[in-house]
């Protein structure tokens, strides 16, 4: 590392478990050689501890410094259409980042809760309990009262981060893309039965299995257009926070990596986890940024344990 302030990026895996790779298993079955390598560059952290076996909480921590119980949700995970839930000003590792000179960019999965905008026009948490999965509910709720068309508030944009593209949750409504603080296509169809995720609404023709490359391309953009910036004098480090929506279900491997495990969906999965990680390193590498730039990998709270086929 160099005398210039480090880029740093984040890489946060979803429901992958700490055996998963074999620079902490060696018994490991899955191939994960680019972890390995990161491994290898660096150090690894050994006695970790999730403050939630569940998605939303740690995601909070991650980004705010804070215990989730100190918020209002003291249990559980934020459903589809709950309102944001990291405060209004609270400083996150984005708005600390930011202030400080960065540029920062958030890609992925973000189930941290939305000010979504409604068609009665009040909170959608004045009509739905927060944190309490009511499924009928909510999906009555969701197909009735969200202006899909509308501006979504307390979502990264609003919380440090300059940018923000990925989805909310895989398997929750709405099934679309986010950018910044809109859908990027209204969802104008009901989720067909055979997508694995709650009911609700969704594009047409939505793919499972695009979201992890889709997400992976436009992280590895971003990367190379920062290190184009800085191989040209820019002196502005920035700050990458790419939150996974793998290896959680649904468990849908692309074809390159189908079978490569030789353990099934989940491990194949975990290889395309790892495949991303190489992604971003090679980017990093290309660009001549891999030395002065911070790359931390983790997963939120542990291994998954159900598949589709387990629905």
């Amino acid at each position: 590392m160099n005398a210039k302030r480090p880029n740093i990026i984040t890489v946060l895996a979803d429901d992958m478990g700490y055996g998963d790779m074999r620079c902490n298993n060696p018994d490991c079955r899955i191939p994960t050689p680019n972890l390995d390598r990161l491994a290898a560059m660096g150090m690894r952290f050994t006695d970790a501890h999730a403050g939630s076996s569940v998605c939303t909480p740690s995601r909070y921590t991650l980004l705010t410094g804070r215990y989730a119980w100190r918020t209002r949700l003291k249990s559980g995970i934020v459903w589809p259409w709950d309102g944001a839930l990291i405060e209004p000003g609270r400083e996150t590792v984005a708005s600390l980042l930011k202030s400080n000179g960065y540029g920062t960019a958030c890609i992925g999965k973000w189930h941290l809760g939305w000010d979504w905008p409604t068609l009665d026009g009040l909170h959608p948490n004045e009509s739905l309990t927060f944190g309490v999965f009511e499924p009928e509910k909510r999906a009555t709720f969701g197909r009735e009262n969200i202006d899909f068309n509308g501006p979504l508030g307390g979502g990264p944009v609003d919380h440090g981060f300059d940018s923000y593209f990925g989805v909310d949750v895989p398997n929750f409504p709405p099934y679309t893309w986010f950018e910044d603080n809109h859908l990027v296509m209204v969802p104008t169809e009901e989720k067909p039965d055979h997508l694995y995720g709650s009911s609700g609404p969704a594009c047409p023709e939505w793919d499972l299995e695009a979201m992890i490359p889709e997400m992976t391309r436009r992280a590895v953009a971003y990367v190379t257009e920062q290190g184009e910036a800085q191989s040209s004098g820019s002196t502005d480090p920035f700050y990458l926070h790419y939150p996974l929506t793998s290896p959680h279900s649904p468990i849908v491997p692309n074809k390159a990596f189908q079978g490569q495990s030789g353990i099934g969906a989940y491990g194949d999965f975990v290889c395309e986890v790892d495949w991303v990680v190489g992604e971003i390193l090679d980017a990093l590498e290309k660009n001549g940024i891999l030395e002065n730039t911070l790359v931390i990998f983790t997963s939120d709270n542990g291994p998954e344990d159900r598949t589709p086929d387990d629905e």
